[in-house]
């Protein structure tokens, strides 16, 4: 996710938004962090200063001053961040990594970066609908070109205890905390769709759906076990099971 170099200084109060001017709040972005993350649907986010690059200090303080005012108190750290080689405002972000993936119109997964595994049942796989930006301590991933299956499923299917289960197992795990970075996460099993298979297009579309419903109702504990009914439904053929487990043993 994008690097801020001070996540408090760039995130805007609850307290504060009330006081924010309209030019302000279009200078804001919704951001999920790792403390925000939950399985399948993030529990919360944040409104991060994103204020647009080039701007001069007298700008800033004129367009934005309650930011500046926010920013104050933590300027001399910002100007302390690194700048990769470059001239750094205090206001502006360390390093926009990803940004233009993570600002598209596109629905995506995420995943913190660092999941302990040993106090939860399952990896806090989330889907996240557009507009929402991950920061460094997130993974964000969406489908390559060409795969058919919907970010929806790959997620839910992410979510269930078996993958967990071999993440503990086979993942990239160290001192009970499983690594989610682009290598350890493209490892992670996955059950693929035989769209020439009627019943698994069905199943397929069926748990998009489900998951799509879930984020707008936020209802992710009734979903989590109807998306867990439907994959068990998958698994039962013979050669989806072998495939599952072949993917299991990879």
């Amino acid at each position: 996710g994008m690097v801020s170099g001070c996540d408090k200084a760039f995130r805007v109060p609850d307290l504060e938004l009330d006081s924010l001017t309209q030019n302000e709040i279009a200078a804001t972005m919704k951001v999920v962090k790792a403390k925000d993350a939950d399985l399948l649907i993030p529990k919360s986010h944040s409104r991060y200063i994103n204020v647009p690059i080039g701007l001069s200090e007298k700008d800033f303080r004129h367009d934005y001053p309650n930011f500046a005012r926010i920013m104050k108190p933590y300027r001399e750290i910002l100007e302390a961040r690194y700048s990769y080689g470059r001239v750094l405002p205090y206001w502006e972000w360390s390093f926009r990594r990803s940004e233009k993936m993570l600002t598209s119109n596109t629905t995506k997964g995420f995943i913190p970066c660092k999941e302990r595994m040993t106090n939860k049942a399952e990896a806090r796989f989330s889907i996240v609908k557009p507009g929402m930006v991950a920061t460094q301590d997130m993974t964000a991933f969406i489908p390559l070109e060409g795969v058919k299956e919907s970010i929806e499923y790959i997620v839910a299917f992410l979510t269930l205890p078996a993958v967990s289960d071999w993440i503990r197992l086979r993942g990239l795990m160290k001192g009970g905390v499983a690594e989610f970075s682009e290598r350890p996460l493209g490892l992670t099993p996955f059950l693929p769709i035989d769209f020439s298979d009627s019943r698994q297009t069905e199943l397929h579309d069926r748990i998009t759906a489900t998951a799509k419903a879930a984020q707008d109702t936020g209802n992710s504990v009734e979903a989590l076990k109807e998306l867990r009914a439907m994959f068990a439904q998958l698994m039962t053929k013979e050669h989806t099971t072998a495939q599952f487990t072949a993917a299991l043993a990879a």
